[in-house]
């Protein structure tokens, strides 16, 4: 049933094939990380190597030295350097030479230089994976809020005629909605173990999935215009896109559903300070006729679709 009203919807958009293909080649542009996608670990304080700073123009080296002490206090595992002094001095020199787009920084713009994530060292503990995805949470959301405002993005409200669609652009002019924004939580801990049990094998370093937002769209290119601004996001780095709005791409396996998913970190002050730069986030894309289509009825025979092919 569902997936007769899936296809229905993706059959209707054959007038979007230039839009659609003009997503296919934004995403063919992106760079994805080549291995499997999973949680790591960051390298210990043994490790001879060098690792994330984060420091704005206005407050230098003090800034990122305040980072890094903070940083100790929360987790063992976090970055330590083991060339602080010659790290400073390139981030002065980065700092220096202003933005890449020509401007000149201010005090809150934020220069991150990523370190190294212990390829070898996959988190092995679903608690620590959902210690690190309660607190990334609240900050995906801030970003995704961030994006929606500038792509005409839309979130589900709970009002009394029932689940509507609203711009957050809208939302943000009427305070009263705020509250009634039905907003993505974390993966709830029973699908969680099920699915490492199932899917992944016992290893749960493989969940990259347990932070997670949405973003819904009226059209394909306000659709486009977000993943651009994903990309242009120097706080951002994507791990992996499965863009299954491709003409090409099987329904079968998601039961007709169509969207475009992007796992990625977030680094900026605030993630590395809480030692959470590292961790995978997953930030849904979908169109309005599809997110419309979802029901609590549909997920329930999705979940049953879903037990039948043991995922």
């Amino acid at each position: 049933e569902d997936f007769v009203k899936y296809e229905f919807i993706w059959k209707s958009m054959e007038g979007s094939a230039v839009l659609l293909k003009a997503l296919q080649g934004l995403v063919a542009k992106i760079p994805q990380e080549k291995h499997e996608v999973r949680q790591f670990y960051r390298f210990t304080q043994n490790s001879d190597c060098t690792f994330d700073c984060v420091m704005t123009r206005s407050s230098s080296m003090k800034l990122s030295s305040q980072a890094i002490s903070r940083a100790k206090t929360f987790t063992s595992w976090f970055p330590f350097y083991q060339k602080k002094s010659q790290r400073m001095q390139e981030l002065s020199k980065l700092a220096n030479r202003g933005r890449a787009d020509g401007r000149k920084w201010n005090s809150t713009d934020s220069v991150v230089l990523r370190g190294n994530i212990d390829w070898f060292n996959p988190i092995n503990s679903l608690d620590t994976i959902y210690c690190q995805a309660i607190l990334l949470n609240p900050i995906l959301r801030g970003k995704v809020q961030e994006w929606a405002e500038r792509s005409e993005g839309m979130f589900p409200v709970q009002t009394a005629a029932g689940l509507v669609y609203r711009r957050w652009k809208e939302i943000l002019e009427d305070p009263s909605l705020v509250d009634s924004v039905k907003w993505s939580e974390v993966k709830a801990p029973d699908r969680a173990i099920e699915k490492t049990l199932r899917v992944y094998a016992f290893d749960p370093s493989r969940l990259v999935d347990v932070s997670r937002a949405s973003v819904v769209f009226e059209e394909v290119q306000h659709m486009v215009d977000c993943l651009t601004l994903i990309m242009e996001d120097r706080h951002i780095q994507i791990c992996r896109i499965k863009n299954r709005m491709e003409p090409s791409t099987e329904g079968g396996s998601s039961a007709g559903f169509r969207n475009v998913s992007i796992n990625l970190r977030i680094c900026n002050l605030k993630t590395v300070q809480l030692s959470i730069d590292s961790h995978v986030a997953e930030l849904q894309l979908l169109l309005r006729p599809f997110a419309e289509t979802m029901s609590a009825a549909g997920h329930k025979r999705y979940c049953s679709y879903r037990n039948a092919r043991g995922e």
